[in-house]
């Protein structure tokens, strides 16, 4: 029970390393933040857990797959032979970590929790904590006129004392739907804590924190109805849906609109003006065509398509080698990192056909979990069971198309726990009420 209670913790204190790994990145040039750090040291502690206490029935597939991803990430390497270089192995390194750390923590998870079990109403706390913990540290610096900005060079959104609000708009995505468990018991406390969240995920103004937060309300109202058998839906949560409405068709949703357009809106850069003598006739270059306008999927993914297909085409090109185990992230004639900023492209283009099948095994093994289930019919389809899929899908849905879920432990963390609590509640022994 130890081990179980150790998870707990570290999850309670996840927003606040959250926080402090913000700080020490605008503040000091750290190779290692204590984010990295601890995370490291979990996943150290996961992997010897399985290999040498676990007395899961997934231990040995586990362990299977834990060699298969060490034993991968070190031929991944040895394929690059341009890469043995300290800067190079160092950034490869650093993002195998971040690639790697969610399905590591997905297993090791998944036995610790098969052996202690998965308590649905302390994970809920715990999230219901992380979230007024993020509510807080974003609002106190906003009112003590602290926050750094969503987006620095612009000067607009709100993050509070945290780092990236790509990051900070799915957790925080993710944490809300704790407050349904105050819906049916606890309505004032439910507004209360829904109407600052609300604000909150609005106040980082980014597309994802926006259209995301319009999508889990409105997928928890429809699944609310349906298995609540009402015609009318609990008048607080109703309450709630009109709150992001009227917030989003006011003054304060207008300019929320204005600056996320402003800033995806590439065709109205300043051009760049030359000083040339007076009375001096300047001539177009015929070499220098008028840039095309940008199509309204580039805006929309702020150029990410256009990286794909860079990516698709120097992976088309490559030889069957770097077909099968990627061409690599890090560009060692530029000296920089080449990503798409869409998690699954990067992991297939960057890691190959055989890294995407490996970093997708979770997926598969939950999809096989649930179709089993469906079949021999031993699992209990409530309310949370079906939003949990749907929140589960959202959010690799974010992944797919703005990046920054698999690639961030931060994020990853909090979606562990939505496919752990997926996974056994696919499982006979485990009841859930609907709340």
């Amino acid at each position: 029970m130890k081990k179980i209670k150790a998870m707990y913790i570290i999850f309670l204190l996840f927003p606040l390393i959250n926080l402090l790994t913000g700080l020490m990145t605008r503040y000091g040039d750290f190779p290692l933040t204590i984010g990295v750090i601890v995370r490291i040291s979990l996943l150290v502690f996961l992997v010897m857990y399985v290999f040498f206490l676990s007395k899961s029935k997934y231990k040995k597939l586990t362990i299977i797959y834990f060699s298969i991803l060490a034993i991968f990430a070190i031929t991944y390497i040895l394929t690059k032979p341009e890469y043995f270089t300290l800067r190079a192995l160092y950034n490869e390194a650093n993002l195998i970590f971040k690639f790697m750390y969610f399905p590591i923590l997905i297993l090791g998870m998944l036995n610790l929790c098969d052996e202690y079990g998965f308590d649905t109403k302390k994970w809920q706390k715990i999230f219901l904590i992380g979230l007024i913990f993020y509510i807080i540290f974003i609002l106190l610096p906003v009112i003590l006129q602290s926050s750094f900005n969503s987006y620095v060079r612009e000067k607009y959104g709100l993050v509070g004392w945290f780092y990236a609000a790509n990051e900070v708009g799915p957790i925080l995505l993710m944490l809300y739907p704790a407050t349904f468990s105050l819906l049916e018991k606890h309505k004032i406390w439910f507004l209360i804590i829904s109407f600052i969240s609300i604000l909150t995920i609005l106040a980082i103004a980014t597309k994802v924190a926006t259209i995301g937060l319009g999508m889990v309300i409105i997928i928890y109202a429809i699944l609310y109805i349906l298995f609540k058998r009402k015609k009318v839906i609990n008048k607080a949560f109703l309450l709630i849906i009109i709150l992001i409405y009227s917030i989003l068709y006011s003054p304060f949703g207008d300019k929320l609109y204005a600056n996320i357009e402003e800033y995806n809106s590439k065709n109205e850069k300043q051009p760049i003006v030359e000083t040339v003598p007076p009375n001096t006739t300047i001539q177009p270059n015929p070499q220098q065509p008028p840039k095309p306008e940008e199509s309204f999927l580039s805006q929309l993914l702020s150029n990410r398509d256009i990286k794909v297909k860079e990516m698709n085409k120097e992976y088309m090109e490559a030889n069957v080698v770097d077909k099968l185990f990627g061409i690599g992230f890090y560009d060692a004639e530029k000296q920089e990192i080449k990503i798409a900023e869409m998690d699954f492209f990067d992991i297939f283009y960057h890691y190959g056909l055989i890294g995407f099948l490996i970093l997708c095994f979770p997926y598969l093994f939950l999809l096989y979990s649930l179709i089993k289930s469906v079949k021999s019919k031993s699992y209990k389809w409530n309310l949370n069971l079906s939003y949990a899929i749907l929140m589960f899908l959202l959010i690799l849905g974010i992944g797919f198309f703005a990046g920054h879920i698999i690639s961030a432990p931060a994020v990853s963390s909090f979606l562990t726990i939505y496919y752990l609590y997926i996974f056994f509640s696919l499982k006979p022994k485990i009841t859930l009420e609907n709340k």
